[in-house]
């Protein structure tokens, strides 16, 4: 969590002095990430939420949750809060704290959108293009439905 709470904007890679407006703002940011992560889920959070990490393609990646979560009403995301049916990572940093029913458990819904970032994080350190964010799902084989894309591309 302590890479969520440095970052303001990601990626951040050039050091930048702030001023006073800039502290400012990222108090501001901190707060709003605390007050949220101490907050029950509701849409407009979560929305919220992802734009706060800097999740990027933000609207697609709102599709995926509500497609893996069946518009957030799934065993795996009420018992495991997991908004986007993740498996437990073998090879990347992860929030997760376990696993459950086969998909990667965390104790608060923010923390699954932080592990989302993290997973982003970790494929665009590893070079992946999210221009086209349908086509990157489709090439890493994000989802075992082949038809997955076209339902994201349908809600």
């Amino acid at each position: 969590m302590l890479f969520i709470l440095l970052n303001i904007a990601r990626p951040a890679h050039e050091e930048q002095k702030m001023d006073h407006t800039d502290q400012a703002k990222a108090i501001e940011h901190m707060e709003e990430l605390r007050k949220l992560r101490r907050s029950e889920f509701t849409p407009e959070r979560f929305r919220k939420y992802m734009e706060l990490v800097g999740i990027y393609q933000a609207e697609l990646v709102y599709k995926q949750a509500v497609l893996e979560t069946g518009n957030f009403t799934s065993r795996i995301f009420k018992e495991n809060h997991n908004l986007y049916g993740m498996k437990l990572p073998r090879s990347r940093p992860t929030l997760a704290t376990g696993e459950n029913r086969g998909h990667a458990m965390f104790r608060h819904w923010t923390d699954s959108v932080e592990d989302y970032a993290l997973w982003q994080d970790y494929y665009l350190d590893g070079g992946y293009d999210f221009s086209d964010y349908y086509a990157f799902l489709r090439d890493m084989s994000y989802a075992e439905d082949p038809k997955y894309n076209q339902k994201l591309n349908a809600l």
